[in-house]
C-alpha cells in the first residue's frame, strides 16, 4: 500500500471505461490540452528527428511547408483514419466527456506559456497542497526545467531544405497561406466524415 502521494503523468485516448477506472481510486485528475495544431507541429517535428519513425524515411527530405502537409494525412495501410482526425477525435471525445463531468481540473497548455507560475499554482491549489509547501515545490519545478523550451524554440533547431537557410523556422512561416487554407480543408472534411458516423 503506497503512503505518500503518487503522480501519473500520460497520454491516453479517451475510452470508454475511464470513469469506472478511475472511481476505483481515491484521485486528482487533471487534463491539460493543447491546440490542435501546436500538437501536430510537434508531430511534424518528432517525425523528421527520429529515424526509427515509420514514416521519417517519406517526410525526411521534403521542404517543411510539403513535409508537415504530408505529416497531417500520411497513414499506414492498416489505419483508417489520418493522423490529424486521430488527434482531432482524441480531443473531442475528451472535451464531450469533460462536458458532463466536472469534477476534474481542466486546463490549456497555452496557460503554461502564459504563465508558468499561474499554471502551478491552480494545480498545487486543486491538489489541497499547503501553501507553505508551494515555494519550495515551484522553486524544485524551475530548477528541473532551466533546459526546456517553448515551441519556437524547438522549431528553431530545425534547418529548412528550401527558402533561406538562414531564416528561422518559426510558427508563424511554418503555417503559411497554402499550408492554413490545406490545414483548415482537412479539418472541414474531418468534421463532415465525423457527422456521417
Amino acid at each position: 500500500m503506497l503512503k505518500k502521494k503518487t503522480y501519473l503523468k500520460t497520454h491516453t485516448h479517451f475510452f470508454p471505461e475511464f470513469e469506472s477506472y478511475a472511481s476505483l481510486y481515491d484521485v486528482k485528475i487533471i487534463f491539460s490540452f493543447r491546440k490542435l495544431e501546436d500538437m501536430m507541429i510537434s508531430r511534424y517535428f518528432h517525425i523528421i528527428s527520429d529515424k526509427r519513425n515509420r514514416f521519417h524515411q517519406k517526410i525526411k527530405n521534403l521542404d517543411y511547408h510539403e513535409g508537415f502537409k504530408l505529416s497531417l494525412v500520411l497513414k499506414s495501410k492498416n489505419e483508417k483514419i489520418t493522423p490529424l482526425h486521430y488527434f482531432y477525435n482524441w480531443i473531442l471525445n475528451w472535451k464531450i466527456y469533460l462536458e458532463n463531468n466536472r469534477n476534474y481540473l481542466l486546463m490549456n497548455y497555452e496557460e503554461l506559456n502564459l504563465s508558468k507560475l499561474n499554471y502551478i499554482k491552480k494545480i498545487l491549489n486543486y491538489l489541497d497542497i499547503d501553501k507553505k509547501y508551494h515555494n519550495s515545490i515551484i522553486n524544485k519545478i524551475n530548477t528541473k526545467n532551466k533546459n526546456n523550451y517553448k515551441l519556437d524554440k524547438q522549431l528553431n533547431l530545425i534547418k529548412p531544405k528550401t527558402l533561406n537557410l538562414f531564416k528561422p523556422i518559426t510558427k508563424e512561416n511554418l503555417l503559411n497561406p497554402e499550408v492554413e487554407n490545406f490545414y483548415k480543408k482537412e479539418i472541414d472534411r474531418i468534421k463532415n466524415e465525423n457527422k456521417k458516423k
